[in-house]
């Protein structure tokens, strides 16, 4: 299985990472982070959706590559959300103050609202 899949909805980039606790190998997941990169670069994404459903797990490097992509998009006048964290997710993300970064919803629906507001 892929450490992550893409899907598509107009000009925004849906990411929705698969992975739980030891799941991926370090390298896999650079070798993803980069090609997600260079997907972002693209200046007709306007907008990125982290969908959390399928995530069971992230430590630190997964929150500095939800940062990263973030900035990526906000490079070319885009904007980013992060959607379904479970509650143990949202208080990680909480501690890492991310919603100041990224705003931090409960749905998908609710994300494409912001990012198409």
């Amino acid at each position: 299985m892929s450490i992550y899949e893409t899907e598509q909805n107009g000009d925004i980039l849906i990411l929705i990472p698969h992975f739980g606790a030891g799941e991926f190998r370090y390298r896999d997941f650079h070798m993803a982070s980069s090609s997600m990169q260079r997907d972002l670069a693209n200046k007709e994404i306007k907008g990125l959706l982290i969908d959390l459903s399928d995530a069971f797990y992230f430590g630190s490097e997964f929150i500095g590559m939800m940062i990263v992509f973030a900035k990526a998009v906000r490079k070319h006048g885009g904007k980013s959300v992060i959607c379904n964290a479970s509650s143990q997710m949202l208080e990680v993300l909480g501690t890492m103050n991310m919603s100041k970064i990224v705003p931090i919803v409960a749905t998908r629906e609710e994300a494409l609202q912001t990012l198409t507001a």
